[in-house]
């Protein structure tokens, strides 16, 4: 009996996308029936997470990180939706035949990156209809026609959940996320330890911002060795953080780096507390 009720939530979701698409002709479509459909909150330094799965194809993020607008994000495991332009439509329940089906957006899918992603309005009109118990959708363009549904089922204990933590992040101040330095002892390259923990929340900070954030990496030495040597030793050190922030997920479009040796000392050279100072990596990240 179960099972029988099961197949059939999962045929009347099916039934709802296939007369919401209509040029696609009910070719596929992936989303969580009544019986599965599921949502969680996770909270991090500085953000806030709600999480969906959507079954056979991959999991939807709603991200709100301090200082950054509202990020709707569909990770997609699989390989055969090609990339390009995507239409986001809200469906409405079974239980609600009357309310039309509406465009609210569009968003494209990342060649190679396996992700759709929604930024401010558009994430924030998502947020809302499914707080109204209506179905957002994504509908893909290209190839066999294919949409998926986030359901809006056993949404709301979460969502308030999000929602409080939403009203935390208010008071944080970003100031060290938009201006980090990365100190070094002589010789070395990478960052390590407290300088790792540093990258690591400046680069949440950077993918989970607007396609437009970038972070500007300048390194420097002190004035030990040649002027050709601190260019080539500042590079290094520059090419280590960006490694380090794309190994974090910050898209390497949004990295410039720059090595520049021994210039723009902050202290004078002449004292080891001065050279320390002198040898680093500043980070500065701007919308």
């Amino acid at each position: 009996m179960v099972a029988q009720i099961r197949s059939t939530k999962a045929m009347l979701l099916a039934g709802a996308l296939c007369a919401a698409s209509g040029a696609l002709g009910g070719e596929r479509f992936f989303g969580a029936d009544p019986v599965q459909s599921d949502w969680s909150f996770e909270r991090g330094p500085g953000q806030c997470r709600l999480l969906h799965t959507v079954p056979a194809l991959g999991r939807a993020r709603f991200s709100q990180h301090a200082d950054s607008p509202l990020m709707f994000e569909l990770e997609i495991l699989r390989g055969d939706l090609e990339a390009g332009e995507a239409t986001l439509r809200v469906v409405p329940p079974e239980w609600r035949p009357g309310h039309a089906i509406e465009e609210i957006g569009g968003a494209s899918l990342e060649r190679g990156a396996g992700r759709l992603r929604i930024f401010a309005a558009d994430a924030e009109r998502m947020l809302a209809e499914l707080e109204e118990g209506l179905h957002p959708a994504v509908f893909f363009g290209g190839g066999p026609g294919a949409a998926a549904l986030i359901s809006a089922v056993r949404f709301t204990p979460a969502f308030d959940r999000f929602l409080e933590c939403r009203g935390d992040l208010r008071g944080i101040d970003t100031t060290a996320l938009r201006n980090g330095t990365v100190r070094y002892r002589s010789g070395e390259v990478a960052p390590t330890g407290q300088a790792e923990r540093s990258l690591r929340a400046i680069a949440r900070f950077v993918a989970a911002g607007p396609p437009e954030r970038r972070v500007l990496v300048a390194a420097y030495t002190d004035d030990r060795g040649t002027e050709a040597v601190n260019r080539r030793i500042s590079l290094r050190r520059a090419q280590a953080v960006r490694d380090f922030l794309l190994a974090e997920g910050v898209p390497a479009r949004q990295i410039s780096i720059t090595g520049l040796g021994e210039a723009r000392p902050l202290a004078s050279n002449r004292t080891a507390a001065g050279r320390d100072l002198n040898r680093r990596v500043e980070l500065q990240v701007i919308n």
